[in-house]
């Protein structure tokens, strides 16, 4: 009976610091997207608070239903793209930020910008 106890009193103690290095975890960046003229530049600078943490990062940016160009770089820690490419002027452009953190993938986040 005693082993039991000790044996779930650790296992409680091992979920219980797991989950507090989880929630000190923390991911920072936004996608960028501005256009002058007929020229988007599309850019991010993505963090973690874990040097160690593997990230990829896509960029793709949309004009409706159909994709003008996308990036993807990986690194440690931080990653970071920026680009440039020609848009047509009249149209509305979504820049969607796709990020993966340690083969996991995160939340998407898209800016939007006329041209």
């Amino acid at each position: 009976m005693k082993r039991r106890v000790l044996s779930l009193a650790l296992l409680a103690m091992l979920v219980l610091s797991l989950t507090a290095q989880a929630s000190t975890w923390s991911l920072s960046g936004r996608p960028k997207l501005s256009i002058s003229g007929t020229t988007a530049t599309c850019s991010v600078n993505l963090e973690s608070s874990d040097l160690d943490d593997e990230l990829k990062v896509t960029l793709a940016l949309w004009c409706g239903d159909n994709i003008v160009d996308s990036w993807t770089e990986t690194g440690y820690g931080e990653v970071s793209i920026r680009e440039t490419c020609r848009v047509v002027k009249g149209n509305t452009y979504d820049l969607v930020m796709m990020p993966v953190v340690n083969g996991v993938a995160k939340s998407t986040v898209t800016v939007s910008a006329d041209s």
